[in-house]
């Protein structure tokens, strides 16, 4: 049976990539097992969830639409130009 150190791996592995049929399973079995690791894989797949949303709500206030007046232009661009 897995260590829950190895089983904490095979959970961050598994967000990036498919495990095989023998990590799965092996992950399976010592989560029947073990609370402590049960209560971990629960805490990441809520920590992922909440990224997600996070990223999903930031893209819905991005507006496509704002411009800078002409004034804030000219701001900037002596601002630039006075760099070199």
């Amino acid at each position: 049976m897995l260590s829950c150190k190895e089983v904490s791996y095979l959970v961050s592995k598994a967000i990036d990539v498919s495990l095989t049929w023998q990590e799965r399973w092996s992950m399976r079995l010592h989560l029947l097992f073990c609370k402590l690791c049960r209560r971990y894989v629960r805490d990441l797949r809520f920590l992922r969830r909440a990224l997600i949303r996070r990223r999903e709500d930031e893209a819905k206030h991005l507006t496509t639409d704002a411009k800078l007046s002409a004034k804030a232009r000219k701001r900037i661009q002596r601002a630039l130009d006075s760099l070199d």
